[in-house]
């Protein structure tokens, strides 16, 4: 018997980005053959206090659009495992512990009015920079139609195997271009090395050479930037499927936080290290 993947968790939430967001997921989820898991966070202080007036109307309105958002799901995405979840803590802290096991979280970065100023403007990067696997953010005008490319930002001085990894199953999944960038201020002639290696065997998950591959593995190009790492990752993923940034630590870097804020496009944040 074959293994289930890890779910897929979205964040359902009622803002304009919320289509977007669950029909991300659930098209990466049947990539995957995972479940798809959608959770609603309950806005302060109803996720922490439930017995408030007021609390089980919206608790109700929660699990309605749980519901039609599944069954929409479930029809325009035959045969998908699609879950459903109200989660009664915190906002952070559910949508952390949801993401305990899962192979990836979804959200936007907008939130609706109702959960309160920038709440997912708060959220989305503070998920992104504690959870345990990585996290897709969407804008509200993230792009819709696929254009082939995925591009990953690396630290030349190595990279991170986790993050490039990512990018090339991204790749590999929808038959898209991978494209590796680092920036640098300087064009030193070990960042060519080492992005040059990144196309080879002997690196993320031995790839072994293009001949031998099969007809999965993705088109690779590698390229080096002059300038500022955040402005040029922007400007190379402007028109890409996914720009994909890694995570040390449990905060977000200087560059992802901007990356996530400046970007118009889908991003990732892988964890590593």
């Amino acid at each position: 018997m074959n293994a289930v993947a890890p779910p897929v968790v979205a964040v359902v939430d009622g803002s304009p980005a919320t289509p977007a967001v669950v029909d991300w997921a659930a098209a990466e989820a049947g990539r995957r053959g995972a479940p798809l898991c959608l959770v609603h966070p309950l806005p302060r202080p109803l996720g922490t206090v439930p017995a408030l007036p007021g609390a089980s109307e919206v608790r109700g309105r929660a699990l309605g659009l749980l519901a039609e958002t599944a069954a929409r799901l479930r029809l325009d995405h035959r045969g998908l495992d699609v879950r459903t979840a109200v989660l009664e803590e915190s906002a952070l802290r559910g949508v952390l512990t949801a993401t305990h096991g899962a192979g990836l979280l979804v959200l936007g970065t907008h939130g609706p009015r109702h959960l309160g100023p920038r709440f997912l403007d708060a959220l989305g990067p503070a998920v992104a920079g504690d959870a345990d696997c990585p996290t897709v953010l969407l804008h509200n005008g993230a792009r819709a139609a696929p254009t082939g490319r995925i591009v990953v930002g690396v630290n030349p001085g190595p990279p991170a195997p986790e993050v490039v990894a990512f990018a090339r199953d991204a790749a590999e999944s929808r038959g898209a271009e991978l494209r590796i960038v680092a920036v640098e201020r300087e064009l030193t002639e070990h960042a060519r090395q080492v992005l040059q290696r990144l196309t080879g065997p002997g690196t993320v998950r031995d790839p072994g050479p293009v001949a031998e591959r099969g007809p999965a593995a993705p088109r690779t190009v590698t390229e080096v930037r002059p300038g500022t790492a955040a402005e040029e990752l922007v400007r190379a993923g402007e028109d890409c499927d996914l720009l994909v940034v890694g995570r040390a630590g449990r905060r977000l870097g200087p560059v992802a936080r901007a990356v996530i804020g400046r970007a118009r496009v889908p991003v990732a944040v892988v964890p590593h290290g």
